[in-house]
């Protein structure tokens, strides 16, 4: 008989395969919690203690279930809770748990033990402390708010670990430990504003105390970077995270169930309190859809928008202005005949929070005007007015017709034209119903679309207008293409200068005009291509220039395939760094075809005597037009196979070859035909023409192999006879000889910089299938080149994901829909 199995011997294999990698994660695990024995400790501290105080070994004399650890703002004498408020977890400590052994842990790494020790329990003290401080001063003076103190404990891991925090911030570089010390700082301010609890209060002062503990304890493990100036663009980026503080603590307060915080009655400012909350989601969407609006405001007053800055001042008084006519209406409803018009609803503290705050947004905007005078473009406000103006209308027709269909939905039963008016009143701010109230509820679903969405989907078409419209370019433009192009021919541009003159690149030159940049100007960036039009000398001032000037136009500096030269200035100014292309470099006073190495280009330069192949040297305005029928046709083939369209920007086409300076250079058989054509650019050095740059090299689908090499050879050898002194064969994009991190050559990271590689290689393979980048790598190899980098760098490295998609607009500015699943699909295929 044959032996059936049993189950553990079924089961064996897949217990040795588990077995192996549960032993793993329980060493990686153990190894984790050793490298942080001081949060090792305080977690099970937590567990000790939530297990005494759940299991009867309380303190003699207390009261069952009192939270004896946590700070009371009744029993302020129990001084023992400054140091064991963090230890208090009534319901479950698992919170905690995971939170000191996971960031806690972290922290400690980075900080070391004694650091970590040093910040957690003085900022836990000073947390605690204000919060108990904070009663006896409140109370007598905001009753309420004292009243809602005295309601609630201070408790919470939080309370020990946002000190640490803030001096783990503090160890990073300037940019950084500003932006994290400043958000965390108001962030914990707007929530003790909203809620007033008296753990917030506790927040708020022990991100205070760490903040002020960072300085010491961090500055041995901050790098040594400069401090920045101010400049406009940090202006702006203030203003729009003060308006945006604006917005989200109105967002809060409507959110919000507490109803005592300093900050609560701000409400007033976007729903009068009389009304109440929409408990519902489509009701509490529409609430809050002007904050939403100012939201998207607010990113434009980051761009300098002068739109932005309007739309904000309109916003803001016409919040204002709701909210006045609802506080009156209400008050004189409720007023005595007798005082039939008394002032009294104006002095309500109800209005005056929301009213200061309105007024506050407007004088920071109308103050900060310097800052905010970009134009938009001609015709984009107009197009984006009009488009919201239509899907209003359209919307209000939606809603007149699905009310309609559904009029006992209502109470009363719906008419078209009650219909109608509601629509509009519902599409004023939430704070216009005191004095324009609807006529009809909404009790059925479809009534409630038609009474709530649609509405709030006229609200989201503002809003996506207003972001469309603010996020196309600026006018930025400060120079002209014919006055760069001066400069290139005068001090160059690096191997790629003549690219700065081609057409789609907008110009900016220095205010003495000896220095310029060429950039392309979307998704708020400035993207620039290739190095500066400028003297050797002056790159790193150029870089400077240019830098201040995007700032001003409300964009980021992107300094786009620029070489070593360019990549030192702006790596002085602290900007991240990253290679993103290789080009190869053939240089041409001791070039010589000779060797194994040059077999490959020999052998194309002798069959081409053998089939009757000629170089010829011609321009597009010089060629007769049955040669330019062939290349457009060789073009339209080569375009074909490919299953992205035609990339521009650093890659040049039909149109960048009709240039006079730009010569062709043809591979044509016995009969006149074009088997293959390459386009060259020339590289200026004071005034001269030192070198050629290869453009557009194409062959003909199904003619002669080597045409290419043929050409590039006889390209090298006329210009090292024209006493020329390189060739640049362009270069590869996302082809990169090292990793990015260690530009410096000592190892050290650059700025994170490196953490990005294994995407940019993710971004080469996927592309690679469509475009061939490292195959075109491999082929320049054949002329035994030398490499030199090219790199992107950009000012902070928060700002590569805006920078990358504008680098994606510029190589493929009108990708369809059809192209980019055909793309997929070779991805998929060849993948």
């Amino acid at each position: 008989m044959v032996p059936v199995p049993s189950h553990s011997d079924l089961d064996a294999p897949v217990a040795h395969r588990i077995r192996p990698r549960l032993v793993a994660a329980a060493r990686t695990g153990r190894a984790w919690i050793r490298s942080g024995r001081v949060c090792a400790v305080l977690a099970a501290l937590l567990l000790i203690a939530f297990l005494a105080q759940n299991r009867g070994l309380r303190p003699p004399g207390h009261r069952a279930r009192v939270d004896w650890l946590a700070a009371d703002p009744h029993h302020p004498e129990h001084l023992w809770t400054l140091v064991t408020a963090w230890m208090s977890s009534p319901r479950t400590p698992l919170v905690g748990l995971l939170l000191l052994l996971t960031l806690g842990i972290a922290m400690e790494r980075r900080l070391g033990s004694r650091r970590f020790l040093v910040t957690a329990f003085p900022s836990h003290i000073c947390g605690v402390g204000l919060a108990l401080v904070c009663h006896p001063i409140i109370a007598p003076m905001w009753p309420t708010w004292g009243q809602q103190l005295l309601s609630r404990s201070v408790a919470g891991v939080s309370l020990l670990l946002l000190g640490p925090f803030m001096v783990v911030a503090g160890t990073m570089n300037a940019m950084w430990r500003r932006r994290i010390h400043w958000l965390t700082l108001l962030t914990a301010i707007l929530i003790v504003g909203v809620t007033g609890k008296p753990t917030t209060i506790a927040w708020l002062g022990a991100v205070s105390a760490g903040i002020v503990l960072a300085g010491p304890l961090a500055r041995p493990l901050a790098p040594n970077t400069r401090r920045i100036p101010a400049t406009p663009h940090s202006e702006r980026n203030m203003v729009a995270l003060i308006v945006c503080a604006w917005a989200g603590v109105l967002i809060l307060t409507v959110l919000s169930r507490e109803p005592f915080g300093p900050l609560s009655d701000a409400r007033t400012g976007i729903l009068p309190t009389s009304f109440g909350v929409h408990h519902n989601l489509g009701g509490t969407l529409l609430i809050l859809m002007p904050l939403f609006l100012q939201l998207t405001l607010a990113d434009g007053l980051r761009r300098g928008r002068r739109a932005a800055a309007v739309g904000t001042i309109a916003l803001q008084g016409f919040l204002a202005l709701c909210s006045v006519l609802s506080a009156a209406a209400i008050g004189l409803e409720t007023e005595q005949v007798s005082h039939p018009i008394s002032p009294s609803w104006l002095a309500s503290k109800h209005l005056i929070l929301p009213l200061t705050l309105n007024i506050a947004v407007i004088l920071l905007v109308v103050w900060n005007h310097d800052h905010l005078r970009l134009h938009t473009r001609p015709g984009v406000i107009r197009t984006a007015v009009g488009f919201w103006v239509v899907s209003v209308i359209a919307l209000g027709a939606l809603s007149v017709v699905l009310g309609g269909a559904a009029t006992q939905q209502f109470t009363p039963t719906a008419s078209l034209p009650d219909l109608a008016i509601d629509y509009v009143i519902n599409l004023l701010p939430a704070s216009a119903v005191g004095f324009l109230v609807p006529v009809l509820t909404p009790v059925g679903p479809l009534a409630r679309v038609a009474a709530v969405w649609c509405p709030a989907a006229a609200w989201a078409s503002a809003i996506v207008c207003t972001w469309a419209a603010l996020y196309k370019p600026a006018v930025t433009t400060s120079g002209s293409r014919e006055d760069l192009k001066t400069l290139v021919r005068t001090h160059g541009a690096g191997t790629l200068g003549w690219m700065l003159t081609w057409p789609g690149n907008e110009a900016w030159t220095s205010p003495d005009g000896e220095s310029g940049f060429a950039f392309r100007a979307g998704s708020g960036v400035a993207l620039t291509l290739s190095d500066p039009a400028a003297d050797p000398g002056r790159i790193p001032q150029t870089v400077e220039a240019f830098a201040r000037y995007a700032h001003q136009v409300g964009m980021v500096p992107a300094l786009y395939s620029v070489h070593e030269s360019t990549m030192l200035a702006a790596r002085k100014l602290g900007w991240t760094v990253l290679q993103v292309a290789q080009e190869a470099v053939i240089d041409l006073p001791d070039l010589a075809f000779r060797g194994k190495a040059f077999q490959d280009v020999r052998t194309a330069l002798n069959h081409a005597g053998r089939e009757g192949i000629t170089a010829v040297w011609t321009s597009w305005e010089e060629a007769p037009d049955g040669q330019r029928d062939q290349i457009r046709a060789i073009s339209q083939s080569w375009a074909r196979d490919k299953a992205l369209p035609e990339m521009g920007f650093t890659l040049g086409g039909l149109t960048e070859i009709d240039d006079d300076e730009t010569r062709l250079l043809l591979a044509v058989d016995a009969e006149g035909t074009v088997q293959a054509v390459t386009s060259w650019m020339p590289v200026y050095r004071d005034g001269r023409v030192v070198g050629l740059t290869l453009d557009v090299m194409r062959r003909r689908e199904g003619g002669w192999r080597p045409a290419i090499e043929f050409l590039i050879a006889r390209a090298a050898q006329d210009a090292q006879a024209r006493g020329l002194e390189m060739l640049s064969l362009s270069g590869a994009p996302l082809a990169r000889s090292g990793p990015s991190g260690d530009l410096n050559g000592d190892g050290t990271d650059d700025v994170g910089a490196a953490r990005f590689d294994p995407m940019l290689d993710l971004l080469a393979q996927m592309l690679e299938p469509a475009y061939g980048f490292a195959s075109l790598h491999s082929f320049k190899r054949k002329f035994c080149p030398r490499t030199v980098p090219m790199f992107l760098a950009v000012p902070d490295v928060v700002h590569l994901p805006a920078v990358g998609v504008a680098i994606a607009r510029a190589y493929v500015p009108k990708l369809t829909a059809a192209q980019a699943a055909r793309f997929a699909q070779v991805v998929a295929a060849r993948g």
